[in-house]
Parts: C-alpha cells; sequence; structure tokens
C-alpha cells in the first residue's frame, strides 16, 4: 500500500475521531507546556515551531515575525495565552496541511 495513502488515511482518522484527535491535543499541550502554567504563552509556542519545522516538513523554521503573527490569530480571546481550545485549531489546520501536502 502507498504510504502517502496510509498517511492520509491515518490524518483523517485523527481528525474524525474527536477522542483520538483530543487526546493529541491533550499530548501536544503538555509537550509544549513547559512551564506547567495550564496555557501556551508566546514563547512556548515560539520554541516548540522552531524546533519541531523540520518534523513538520518545513525546510525552513518560520520567522518569529511569522509564529508572533499566529499565535496572535489563534489567540482569539486576546489574553496573550493559547488555551487548549485554541491550540486546536492549530492542531487541525497542521494535520490538514500535512493532507494537502499529502495529495490528498
Amino acid at each position: 500500500m502507498d504510504p502517502k495513502l496510509v498517511a492520509v488515511d491515518s490524518i483523517d482518522k485523527i481528525l474524525n475521531t474527536p477522542e483520538l484527535f483530543n487526546g493529541m491535543v491533550e499530548k501536544l499541550f503538555a509537550i509544549i507546556d513547559k512551564d506547567k502554567s495550564g496555557g501556551l504563552d508566546l514563547n512556548e509556542m515560539e520554541e516548540f515551531i522552531t524546533s519541531s519545522s523540520s518534523s513538520m516538513g518545513m525546510t525552513t523554521p518560520p520567522s518569529k515575525e511569522s509564529i508572533k503573527e499566529m499565535f496572535e490569530k489563534l489567540d482569539v480571546n486576546k489574553d496573550k495565552i493559547l488555551s487548549k481550545e485554541e491550540l486546536s485549531v492549530f492542531v487541525k489546520n497542521m494535520l490538514e496541511e500535512q493532507k494537502k501536502a499529502l495529495g490528498a
């Protein structure tokens, strides 16, 4: 079976199964929340995105300015902290972009 199809099927399963998706968000949130404050600040997101950009298929990490812009868009309530719900938007978008990159 084509590895791309397997990957697309896996992404679809995560996106369409709330328990899997929410579990993924919970785990990712715990990894990014270095200070265990229960919220993600810009520095934590910047560190995570910069350090994991190559595994997300990026040849170069995004600029600090582009990360800040993304953070501000995700921070719906404008409290300068991302909640799990706000992070879930980022995760969903990231998975959908991976699907597109795989040609799905």
